[in-house]
């Protein structure tokens, strides 16, 4: 009840009698009434109220201190004066007696248009008061330096690697790292990881046209030798650098990594769907965004209320109608998404509505949060907590008219290649089709897959592409010292780009021409082995490939790699890495790594008197299935301190490569794809072998 029809409850009015609004407590800050000048509370600000001023002048009683500046002093007689003379009636918007905005939660968003409320104070929020993603490790696009010295680059800063460091020139101040994240982040914090030679004194300094810098700290340390800073900073800024004033050593400066850490970008494109153009009528669907039906339209905002961003949104029809869009992401990260829907009450109001957030490998299979491929072709990790009863779970239904705030966060399991955001809606059972719910305002946030791809073979062309690969002909020596029983060729029926009806792969077929009277080495089997020697050549990063391997035993698919110092240093010193093989356990997909190990060499000459020195080290993985049955994702990661393989995230293989006599994975290395016949790791072929025998690469791609 308002019974003074000020606008105040009587519950908490103080003063009934009084009708104007302006003239109590209306911001319920315990200050008094009437402007906060009505220090007694009897409503009413008089001769009294000036007494008890006085009483307290130069003091710090918060209920006469009105500018809460901690002290009542002559700030507060003109504020009291202000009051004192107040004519009858509501004062204007931000004038002394205009009741405070109440900000319950302490987040710096009133209540009124709080979102989120009860969001701790000191979260850092949006505009609607909601938090903002989880701070994540930033993308660099580019790394530049000041100067570089012996030890490496400014790219070696940004790498991922602790082993691997930047300097720059001796003995040279200023010197700076600076990285281009490639657009403005919201930052939040630098980490250093200094090598021996650290600095002294350094800023961290922010720009967003890569000229004009801002100083975001100073940081002065008498640490010589490792360590490691981190230095919190704030502020919305594309480049970043570290800016060396002086130096703890008589050499230049020395950083193994700079990470810089901020609020992750939106990685939707169009979530305001501003986009295509629909003050002329609707349009199908909207850019970036793929629909399920035709019933997805964009359609004019109007009068529609906030929040509303720009004179567009999704608008939804129809029966089931899904929007999507698809993103890179990258496993164990957090992701978090946001939308805003309403039901539209100029038609049916039977409308509910999800918002699922999903990941997907690198085939586009949903996995589910341990990780694994599910069978559902989609698969729902989390969808939007409901905010009201929404049979069946997981829907929402929405106030008609009225903005709802939808949000999910969750963590992107191992081997995520991609998310997936789709926005949902759904008639009752007891409802007509004609019913329309809006959408805006719609985000993902949390950081894109941070590998750069730096070389990639999709097979997607009509033939081979040989400014990347080379042929491998004939029989090798000693069957390629293996003893193998294959003549490689470059035709056609051995290797070709082939279309599967879904997708186009590289398809290299071993065959025989006579069987079942298939023989060694003598033309009756041929099959296909290429190389990107002197093509691609490269050291450390991620190397992925899609593969179906055949399932008959005397097959030996392998996807593998020599080191680039082959013609001069010969085998085993120029290393190899064997990221896939498959023998005649066809449940097991192998991996292995050769090299000289030069304490083992009695001869002393690189190895050159085989096996002396040779070294292998070799690990499998069992599948319980064929390796053969389905494409599968092989993965090498290779940094300078191990090789380790995987398939399908399953691990296979890791060993350390930091020893003196593993310097072979120091260097870089080509890829060789083959398809091997019977040799001295498979068994030979029979009578009965079936043909013929199918390997298929759908891509291989190189991140670092």
């Amino acid at each position: 009840m308002d019974s003074d029809a000020d606008g105040i409850d009587d519950s908490i009015d103080n003063c009934t009698a009084v009708p104007n609004p302006g003239q109590e407590d209306a911001d319920g800050d315990g200050h008094g009434n009437i402007c906060d000048a009505d220090f007694d509370n009897n409503c009413s600000v008089n001769g009294a109220d000036l007494g008890i001023l006085k009483t307290v002048f130069f003091t710090s009683d918060p209920t006469v201190d009105m500018d809460s500046s901690g002290t009542v002093n002559g700030s507060d007689l003109g504020l009291f004066k202000t009051a004192f003379f107040l004519p009858p009636g509501p004062s204007a918007p931000g004038s002394l007696c205009n009741p405070a905005s109440a900000d319950s939660d302490g987040d710096g968003v009133d209540d009124s248009t709080d979102a989120c409320p009860g969001t701790p104070g000191g979260t850092v929020v949006d505009t609607f008061g909601c938090p903002l993603p989880t701070p994540a490790l930033l993308p660099v696009t580019q790394a530049t330096a000041s100067s570089s010295g012996v030890a490496g680059g400014p790219e070696r800063a940004v790498d991922g690697f602790l082993s691997t460091r930047w300097e720059s020139s001796f003995g040279v101040d200023p010197s700076w790292l600076e990285v281009d994240l490639g657009a403005a982040f919201e930052l939040t914090e630098v980490i250093i990881y200094w090598e021996v030679a650290s600095a002294a004194t350094y800023e961290i300094q922010g720009s967003n046209d890569g000229s004009t810098w801002t100083v975001l700290s100073s940081e002065s340390s008498s640490v010589s030798g490792d360590r490691t800073d981190t230095v919190a900073v704030s502020g919305s800024y594309r480049y970043v650098r570290m800016f060396g004033l002086t130096r703890t050593t008589g050499f230049g400066y020395s950083i193994y990594e700079m990470e810089v850490y901020g609020i992750p970008g939106d990685l939707l494109t169009n979530g305001s769907f501003e986009s295509p153009d629909a003050s002329g009528g609707d349009q199908i669907c909207s850019d970036s965004w793929t629909c399920s039906n035709t019933n997805m339209t964009v359609a004019e905002s109007g009068s529609t209320p906030s929040p509303q961003d720009g004179m567009q949104m999704l608008k939804q029809t129809g029966d089931v109608a899904t929007a999507s869009q698809v993103v890179p992401a990258e496993g164990g990260q957090p992701y978090t998404a946001t939308a805003w829907a309403q039901n539209f009450s100029g038609d049916s109001l039977n409308y509910q509505v999800v918002m699922e957030l999903y990941f997907l490998d690198a085939n586009g299979n949903p996995l589910d949060l341990a990780g694994a491929p599910t069978v559902s072709p989609v698969a729902v990790v989390n969808a939007a907590p409901p905010l009201g009863f929404a049979p069946p779970v997981g829907w929402v239904t929405l106030d008609p008219d009225t903005w709802t705030r939808l949000s999910v966060t969750e963590t992107a399991p191992a081997g995520t290649a991609e998310a997936r955001l789709d926005l949902k809606h759904l008639a009752t059972a007891n409802g007509n089709l004609n019913g329309s719910v809006f959408w805006d305002l719609v985000s993902l946030s949390g950081p894109a897959n941070t590998r750069n791809l730096i070389w990639s073979d999709e097979f997607n062309g009509t033939s081979l592409d040989t400014s990347q690969w080379t042929y491998e002909l004939g029989y090798g020596n000693w069957g390629w010292g293996n003893d193998e029983w294959q003549n490689y060729t470059s035709s056609p029926s051995n290797i070709a780009i082939a279309d599967t009806g879904s997708e186009s792969v590289l398809r290299i077929t071993a065959n025989c021409s006579n069987p079942p009277n298939c023989g060694k080495r003598n033309g009756t089997i041929t099959s296909a082995r290429i190389k990107t020697q002197n093509k691609f050549q490269f050291r450390y990063g991620t190397v992925e490939a899609r593969i179906k391997v055949p399932n008959q035993l005397s097959s030996w698919p392998a996807f593998w790699m020599l080191g680039a110092k082959l013609p001069q240093t010969g085998w085993p010193k120029a290393g190899e890495i064997d990221i896939m093989e498959r023998f005649d356990n066809r449940f097991e997909a192998t991996s292995a790594m050769h090299f000289c190990n030069e304490d083992w060499d009695s001869f002393n000459n690189g190895c050159s008197n085989f096996p002396t020195g040779w070294q292998f080290e070799s690990g499998k993985r069992n599948l319980g299935e064929n390796v053969g049955d389905r494409f599968r994702i092989f993965r090498l990661e290779w940094t300078p301190d191990s090789i380790t393989t995987f398939v399908d995230d399953q691990l296979v293989f890791s060993q350390s490569i930091t020893q003196p006599v593993r310097e072979e994975f120091q260097e870089d290395f080509f890829f060789i794809l083959n398809l091997a016949v019977g040799g001295n790791p498979v068994s030979d072929p029979r009578a009965n072998t079936p043909w013929p025998m199918i390997y298929e690469i759908d891509w291989i791609r190189v991140y670092q």
